[in-house]
């Protein structure tokens, strides 16, 4: 749920410095209040550990511990996320328009951006720490599920969120269904050049689409993609997301550490780059496949969870790129601005996707052997 327009506004965010957070401010702390100090110190080392952006102590709190409750229910009937490809007509044309509500949606924070764009910005802030780090998987999950509410919250769209199994696809990726221009989200840019070696979208239900953000930083610019050739395609998607390949990956890699780099820098990693465009950068969300692009890897980590009970359990590695702390499942999520009701969601409340959270499940019927 996105929290009011009293949240710290972007140039908070930006600014992070600003916030001073490296002086516990020992002249307004009188010296004899040693426990005070130690109190002030514990939070600012929590801050830092387990916070991606900590604009200031005060935000800090204001933001993560504004309520006390979350998910108080037991999750009975968890919500089915179906592959694009099994959707009917009416169903992918609702998504697509809920998808498209959100890039017209002004943003409760800033109504000169959208909803969208505000997906863009933070994945490109706080979600960029969590490659090749522990919190890839976990901080994805939150903010699909982020996304999904926004989704309901704002567009009163009522179906699942979809994924796309691209392994499917891998004999040649970009002609896979999800790029139609009539049934899905449009093909490449074939338009005026664009960001990152690609084109402007002119066709599908998101072309002339400007969005706001590039590489984190204010750039309005038309929605660009930019095939790789045919050849190159085929034979990276035959490398890397060949069915017995991911299967291979989630049979054999039993350390979460080891597979979450195995899925994150082959499979991952091979959509932005046959696709180009916004989808190559960390404001990658621009692309609205994104989210079913991160939801078939959700859908991975859910799978490979799923083999043994241990591995529900299993997370280990660095906290963040930028890091040797090591991970734990106490470590906080943040997603800023977007947040569940304010409340404190760590690792460990998503570890589980059919939790009292999350609450969802994949269909499996239309996943390769």
């Amino acid at each position: 749920m996105f929290l009011p327009s009293k949240t710290p506004s972007y140039s908070v965010l930006l600014n992070s410095e600003s916030a001073d957070l490296d002086s516990p401010r020992e002249n307004e702390i009188h010296s004899d209040s040693i426990l005070q100090k130690k109190r002030f110190a514990g939070l600012y080392r929590i801050c830092t550990a387990i916070a991606v952006v900590c604009v200031s102590a005060v935000a800090f709190v204001t933001i993560f511990f504004s309520s006390s409750s979350k998910h108080q229910f037991t999750c009975t009937h968890p919500r089915i996320r179906p592959e694009w490809r099994t959707l009917s007509h009416a169903e992918k044309t609702s998504y697509i328009a809920a998808a498209h509500c959100l890039t017209t949606t002004p943003s409760p924070r800033n109504s000169n951006i959208t909803v969208h764009d505000d997906f863009s910005y933070l994945h490109s802030r706080t979600g960029n720490y969590s490659h090749n780090a522990a919190p890839f998987l976990p901080w994805h999950r939150y903010f699909l599920h982020a996304y999904e509410h926004a989704l309901k919250e704002y567009c009163h769209y009522t179906g699942p969120l979809p994924y796309w199994d691209w392994s499917l696809d891998y004999r040649n990726l970009i002609e896979s269904p999800i790029w139609d221009t009539d049934d899905g989200f449009g093909p490449s840019g074939s338009s005026f050049t664009s960001v990152a070696n690609g084109r402007c979208v002119d066709q599908g239900p998101f072309a002339n689409w400007m969005p706001t953000y590039y590489e984190g930083n204010y750039h309005p610019h038309c929605l660009s993609r930019g095939f790789q050739d045919e050849t190159i395609v085929t034979r990276v998607g035959n490398l890397t997301v060949r069915p017995d390949i991911l299967q291979g990956v989630i049979r054999d890699k039993s350390e979460y550490f080891d597979f979450l780099l195995a899925v994150e820098t082959m499979s991952h990693l091979t959509i932005p780059y046959i696709v180009q465009g916004d989808f190559s950068k960390v404001t990658a969300p621009n692309d609205p496949v994104f989210f079913l692009h991160h939801a078939q890897v959700d859908r991975v980590w859910w799978s490979w969870q799923g083999v043994h009970d241990e591995r529900r359990r299993k997370y280990n590695g660095i906290a963040r790129y930028d890091s040797t702390a090591e991970a734990s499942v106490s470590d906080v999520l943040d997603l800023g601005f977007i947040l569940e009701n304010g409340a404190v969601v760590t690792v460990e409340d998503v570890m589980d996707a059919e939790g009292s959270l999350l609450c969802y499940r994949y269909d499996t019927s239309a996943m390769s052997n």
